[in-house]
């Protein structure tokens, strides 16, 4: 059996690194080939696929060679994760003494991993508390449903253009769903400055449970959106809203408040399209700037 294989590869996340292994006459049976990790790799076992366990020689991956074979082409998996992450080396074998079926000799290879920055901004959108009453009353406000309408506690998430005021048509956040998701593929955006709302639109009545159920001797109380936000490969975090921002319980049906701004540019010094997540003083990330909050009414769709 020859291994055939660059010496050295240079990859990025989400590749397959292939490998070709010839026989000079057709395998008489099934038998198996061991890629090794060696010790001194950078990238981890979670790195590829040479990540199952092995005691005596760090990782490996299984490679089953199916009798008859003459020629077989193999691969080697570089994951895609969500880390920000510089280059990365791993160190491999491809064959051991475990593998006699065969006469072969082991190759090493090296692989320089770089990390895969993706063109998706995600934006996770949480508005669910747990809320308390008298006699240890307490309720989820994605549990409850109005008594008088049936309705329940519903938040849309609205994309403006910062310097026009208009939304855009994207509908991905504005479901009946408690919580919403939404992502920004940058090259659907222009460079600029895009404002997301929080639309009430239905909220259990709650601004009448003074008088109906299912709320009885429930003070008014907050309801903060905080924004899970992750673009794999370069930055993750989590959002507050603004307490000036922030619904309450008494908050009517159709009200609207800032949520955060997402600013898409394209970086001066390596002229690559970013993103910026800032809020309405442009103060959330680093390299905010600061801008103006403007007032914004969304013209209520029905669902």
């Amino acid at each position: 059996m020859t291994i055939s294989v660059a010496s050295v590869t240079d990859a990025v996340e989400g590749d397959i690194v292939p490998f070709t292994l010839t026989f000079d006459e057709p395998v008489g049976k099934d038998f198996n080939l061991y890629i090794l990790r060696l010790n001194g790799s950078t990238a981890s076992d979670l790195d590829s696929s040479v990540s199952e366990l092995y005691p005596n020689t760090a990782y490996q991956q299984v490679v089953a060679i199916p009798a008859g074979t003459t020629t077989f082409i193999g691969g080697i998996e570089i994951e895609l994760d969500d880390l920000k992450e510089d280059t990365e080396q791993l160190l491999l074998t491809i064959g051991d003494t475990r593998t006699y079926d065969v006469n072969f000799t082991p190759v090493d290879i090296t692989i320089n991993i770089d990390n895969v920055v993706s063109e998706e901004l995600k934006l996770d959108f949480h508005f669910n508390k747990t809320f308390y009453g008298s006699n240890g009353y307490s309720n989820s406000l994605c549990e409850i449903e109005s008594a008088l309408s049936a309705t329940t506690y519903d938040v849309d998430f609205i994309v403006y253009d910062a310097a026009t005021g208009i939304d855009l048509p994207i509908f991905d956040a504005q479901t009946a769903n408690c919580e919403e998701s939404l992502t920004m593929n940058i090259n659907d955006y222009a460079d600029g400055i895009y404002d997301i709302t929080a639309y009430l639109y239905t909220n259990a009545d709650l601004d009448l449970a003074e008088i109906a159920f299912p709320l009885v001797d429930v003070p008014e109380f907050m309801i903060p959106i905080t924004v899970d936000y992750m673009r794999s490969g370069a930055f993750k975090g989590l959002y507050t809203q603004e307490v000036a921002n922030q619904f309450t319980s008494n908050s009517p049906v159709d009200s609207e408040n800032y949520v955060m701004s997402v600013e898409v540019y394209t970086d001066a010094a390596d002229g690559v399209r970013k993103f910026r997540i800032l809020n309405s003083a442009g103060s959330v990330s680093a390299e905010g700037k600061a801008k103006a909050k403007k007032t914004y009414k969304h013209v209520r769709r029905n669902k």
